[in-house]
């Protein structure tokens, strides 16, 4: 392959008979006294191939590096050591947050569910559950979120929110019996905060189902727990009330 190779110093083409044999190998030798050996054209061809193999690297890992610029953005420095982390199972309950948050800010919604059960695992804290519950359920994945709420209670869960948002799934989804035990609980659970719709929905089940009396020993109940309770379900006493007097006139006759 070396014969009929052109002198790079006065452009002839180098015939086979001016190729010499030598202890490193064969060596043309041109009219103008430029020689080369094979050994060199080896030595050129290998330089050149690891030249053109470490700029081959250098474009892979730029085209990594921007690939993952794009997928990560702000986050594309510290998500790599989170993701270690993840791998080794080193990672920290605020380093999953950071995941949890990084996942959401890029619409990684498998991401955010996946860290949330990283989560639960290592702090066993119950309100993880029902971050994910709630999450699921903005992602229309209802029966998810009702298996997560359930898991939720099952890990002594007592969130009046939590609860609420689970009764409130229950209801819709035509299960009236346990949103109604849901509804109790999270009004049971709001401490001070007045729970205005967990009692809507308990007021509704009730009444809808005719259980009158029910309904109205609730609603006073409420009335006697705050000052500013009495501002709402004007109107639901009123009907409510009505409705126990005609039915206690029926009777009479």
């Amino acid at each position: 392959m070396m014969f009929g190779r052109i002198c790079p110093i006065c452009s002839q083409e180098i015939e086979a008979s001016r190729a010499l044999e030598t202890a490193s190998g064969t060596t043309l030798v041109c009219t103008c006294g430029y020689s080369d050996s094979n050994a060199q054209m080896h030595a050129d061809r290998s330089a050149e191939k690891r030249t053109i193999t470490a700029f081959m690297i250098v474009c892979a890992l730029i085209l990594v590096g921007f690939a993952h610029l794009v997928n990560w953005g702000g986050y594309a420095l510290s998500m790599p050591f989170r993701q270690m982390a993840r791998m080794t199972g080193t990672i920290s309950p605020q380093g999953l947050e950071h995941v949890i948050q990084a996942c959401f800010d890029r619409s990684k919604w498998d991401c955010v569910q996946d860290a949330h059960g990283e989560l639960y695992q290592k702090t066993k804290n119950p309100e993880v559950l029902a971050r994910l519950a709630h999450f699921r359920e903005r992602l229309n994945r209802t029966e998810d979120a009702r298996l997560t709420y359930d898991w939720y209670l099952r890990a002594g869960g007592q969130n009046a929110e939590a609860l609420f948002r689970y009764a409130d799934l229950l209801e819709n989804a035509g299960d009236s019996s346990k949103a109604l035990e849901l509804y109790v609980k999270s009004i049971a659970a709001a401490g001070e905060r007045l729970p205005v719709r967990a009692m809507t929905g308990l007021l509704r089940i009730l009444m809808n189902e005719g259980r009158n009396q029910e309904a109205f020993d609730h609603l006073q109940a409420f009335y006697s727990s705050a000052g500013n309770a009495k501002d709402y379900f004007g109107s639901e006493y009123q009907s409510l009330e009505n409705s126990i007097k005609r039915g206690k006139r029926v009777a009479k006759r």
